[in-house]
């Protein structure tokens, strides 16, 4: 059975992007694993023997390494992550949520296009900025209604960013069951050569002493 969502395809376009980013390397493992589970699972072959070791998420990144006191580290992460979800928090969980939705339709609707999320995500951006400088500008609106506003921009925008993150670029126009596209190899072939025809150059009065030369 094929697989709908093209994991392995997806995997190795993510790890070969990554370079030193972390956060890129714990998703191309991630999917690779994945992917090789869903290579057992169709070969009947059942859960692997060895538990594979991926990057560590970034939370424990952040705690574990880096400079200064370990409780101060601790400290720092605490105060990001609660720092992001107060001001971004719903925008990430309905890009999740968006994100979720696209995978299980693969099947059924084809990878999804980051170009054309990203496309929504900037005309979220213009309406919303039509909004706040026509009909709020001036107008003693709470922090709260800013906030509200600035939500569907970083719920669009991050949906957009998780397609291309997880590799859906890499099976742009595929379906399910259908191989990578490979672009076809043209092979030149040479043109023909010829040998050149090299004329004779006649020299006058010079027969005479080839003639002799030749005897």
């Amino acid at each position: 059975m094929a697989d709908p969502h093209f994991t392995e395809q997806r995997a190795n376009w993510v790890k070969q992007r990554a370079g030193a980013n972390l956060a890129a390397q714990r998703r191309g493992e991630r999917l690779a694993v994945r992917a090789r589970a869903h290579t057992r699972e169709v070969a009947g072959a059942g859960d692997g023997a060895v538990v594979e070791a991926v990057t560590r998420h970034r939370v424990h990144r952040m705690m574990r390494h880096g400079e200064g006191h370990r409780m101060a580290r601790v400290l720092g992460t605490g105060i990001y992550e609660i720092g992001r979800a107060l001001l971004a928090g719903p925008g990430l969980a309905a890009a999740w949520a968006g994100y979720a939705l696209l995978y299980r339709q693969v099947p059924q609707w084809g990878p999804p296009r980051w170009r054309r999320l990203a496309a929504i995500a900037g005309a979220v951006a213009g309406v919303m900025t039509v909004v706040a400088a026509v009909l709020w500008w001036g107008a003693d609106v709470p922090l709260l209604g800013w906030w509200l506003l600035a939500q569907p921009v970083i719920a669009t925008a991050r949906l957009a960013w998780l397609v291309r993150a997880y590799g859906w670029e890499a099976v742009e126009g595929q379906r399910a069951g259908q191989t990578a596209r490979v672009a076809p190899i043209q092979v030149r072939r040479p043109a023909p050569q010829t040998n050149p025809t090299i004329k004779p150059i006649s020299i006058p009065g010079a027969g005479h002493e080839e003639d002799t030369k030749e005897d």
